[in-house]
């Protein structure tokens, strides 16, 4: 397994340089914020199951057991194999909807303040099924020396190109 120290390393020996790693842990990380958006399959979270109680109508994205950078979709689970997909909205318009509290069950989200707001209050227990963008790494985004995560294995070779690139651009 590739860490971080040995892309560094190589990007070092890539430009021949030995007097600029301060600046190559500093490309290394601007490439990873640059891609962490990106789909690139190894960042990617199926069906990550969660559960909304009964009378609540926000759930906190701390208690997810991935920390997602990107929600595609959540969905509600009615019985085996029957699924709601939820609908995504803006704030306010799920604000406007608990104007008027009502216990049923919910139909629509939205995504605010590390909270998923929905609709109405629920009226039992539901199983929910997030898919999205994951955040790899910790909650820092921070990347240890001997870090071996995807960014520095599955993406090994767009990590480095992209960091030799902003050495380019900006430093060299």
């Amino acid at each position: 397994m590739t860490d971080r120290t040995e892309i560094e390393s190589q990007i070092a020996d890539d430009l021949a340089r030995s007097d600029l790693s301060g600046q190559i842990t500093a490309a290394v990380n601007t490439a990873i914020r640059s891609y962490r958006f990106e789909r690139l399959g190894f960042n990617e979270a199926y069906k990550v199951t969660a559960t909304l109680s009964i009378s609540a109508d926000t759930m906190a994205l701390s208690s997810l057991s991935v920390r997602f950078r990107k929600l595609d979709r959540i969905r509600l689970v009615r019985a085996a194999g029957d699924y709601l997909d939820l609908y995504h909205r803006d704030y306010d318009w799920i604000m406007s909807r608990q104007d008027v509290r009502v216990t049923c069950q919910p139909v629509e989200y939205a995504v605010y303040n590390n909270f998923i707001h929905f609709d109405s209050l629920a009226d039992q227990n539901y199983s929910l099924l997030f898919d999205g963008i994951k955040e790899l790494g910790n909650a820092s985004a921070s990347y240890s020396a001997a870090d071996t995560s995807a960014w520095f294995n599955d993406a090994r070779e767009l990590i480095r190109h992209r960091a030799k690139r902003e050495l380019y651009a900006n430093v060299l």
